[in-house]
């Protein structure tokens, strides 16, 4: 599936379910979050990102061209801090409209221009801020995470303020690598250093109660009302590529409180937003959300017919997440939606027996080679316990749904042959003790 095709709108959105699990927090994807730290232009909070950028270029030409009568050192310099400062804005309006390799340009002029410019210090360290947020939107974290580092002593000589900033990405890169705590000590740290400041805070905030959700933390709800707060209710003063964030923690929100028609208004609004940004990781999250959704409520009814339309939908929906995640190869996410989807049959099966053979076969066949590529993700996270366990975890869901699927098929060979090896290489110990340690 590709952005601009009309399967992006297939299904109408609903999000009218219960509250969410701690345990069922954990086992679904949250999109990922933009390291957006710098004030947005106002030229570029136009609806239209093409026209302001189309704007932008322009003015950059109109600077080429007097750059070319001035002789005078102190005027160009002028004119190239000018320079610097309208690429600053393109550069970042080519990320928001999520056009990274035109922006990869954009940031490596930046890099020339900077110190030839008024203030070389400050404009070198906005550029290195600007490399580290490409990173993370091209979801390279790692290197995200070590761009940030490396400009942490030119923060620290700049001010306390443009140390918060730097703290702030650390925190996000950590949150994105997995490592919860880490990340939760940098926002502490990054929070009285920001203050109050309107470019920030709300990112700051945003960022928390993300990373409380993803941990499980108990006051995670609160986190998310205070963020909105701060943010306002008006999205379209916020940097796009952030919006689609706050709008998914205002759909938990109204979801909480019982406000079901909002909370469907505004997952429609994310799946309008990830289409018109061609976001389409962001749009699989929304559709494996709308299956979570559509499976609890097949459980909540009493009607058959009614819980077999919401079943079908959220396994049609994790079908189309699985479609655009492994188009794009990702394959652990892929691995993890397959886990869903058996545990939806398994759920199915277990109360309506309305499941074929076939498709059980099949389901099983898929949950054994996401077993097989989940544990071979496991083995290689060197970064994070908090990851390991999260993975380690989607693990043991997986065995538990391969061994239910191989007893709905009276399958007892494939069953002694998952538990045997489940004993030989899985050490489950670990996986048990980590959902104590939550």
């Amino acid at each position: 599936m590709r952005a601009g095709d009309d399967s992006w709108r297939e299904t109408p959105v609903h999000w009218n379910s219960t509250k969410l699990t701690n345990s069922e927090q954990r086992s679904k994807g949250v999109s990922e979050l933009s390291n957006l730290l710098l004030e947005f232009p106002q030229v570029t909070r136009e609806a239209n990102l093409a026209l302001s950028i189309d704007v932008l270029h322009g003015a950059l030409s109109t600077i080429e061209r007097k750059k070319l009568r001035v002789d005078d050192p102190s005027q160009l310099m002028r004119l190239e801090d000018q320079q610097w400062a309208i690429t600053f804005s393109v550069a970042q309006s080519l990320r928001f409209a999520n056009k990274l390799e035109e922006a990869e340009k954009r940031v490596a002029a930046l890099e020339e221009l900077a110190p030839r410019t008024l203030e070389p210090v400050q404009r070198t360290f906005l550029t290195k801020i600007e490399r580290a947020a490409l990173f993370m939107c091209q979801g390279q974290h790692n290197q995200a995470a070590i761009a940030y580092r490396n400009i942490q002593a030119l923060a620290r000589s700049l001010g306390t303020s443009y140390l918060g900033i730097v703290l702030l990405g650390v925190a996000q890169t950590e949150m994105m690598l997995g490592d919860y705590a880490a990340a939760e000590l940098n926002l502490n740290r990054a929070e009285p250093l920001i203050g109050e400041d309107p470019n920030h805070a709300p990112t700051l905030q945003l960022t928390r109660a993300y990373l409380r959700l993803l941990s499980a933390h108990p006051e995670w709800v609160s986190s998310v009302s205070l963020a909105i707060a701060q943010i306002g209710t008006t999205i379209v003063t916020v940097e796009p590529q952030v919006s689609k964030q706050i709008m998914l923690i205002q759909a938990h929100r109204l979801h909480l409180e019982g406000r079901h028609d909002e909370a469907l208004h505004t997952l429609e609004a994310c799946a309008a937003l990830a289409y018109d940004q061609h976001d389409v990781c962001f749009f699989s999250d929304v559709l494996q959300q709308q299956a979570f959704v559509h499976q609890r409520l097949a459980h909540a009814t009493s009607d058959v017919d009614e819980a077999a339309q919401h079943h079908q939908i959220a396994m049609r929906k994790l079908s189309q997440a699985r479609a655009i995640r492994q188009e794009h190869g990702h394959k652990l996410s892929t691995a993890s939606i397959d886990v869903t989807a058996a545990e939806y049959i398994v759920q199915w099966h277990d109360r309506y027996h309305g499941v074929s053979h076939n498709e059980l076969r099949e389901a099983f066949q898929r949950i054994i080679a996401a077993m097989r590529t989940i544990y071979s993700v496991s083995q290689s996270i060197a970064e994070s316990r908090t990851r390991y366990r999260f993975v380690r975890s989607r693990l043991r869901h997986a065995f538990e749904a391969a061994c239910s699927l191989a007893l709905f098929l009276g399958d007892t060979p494939a069953l002694s042959a998952l538990i045997v090896e489940a004993t030989a290489q899985y050490d489950w110990s670990v996986v048990h003790k980590a959902d104590t340690d939550n």
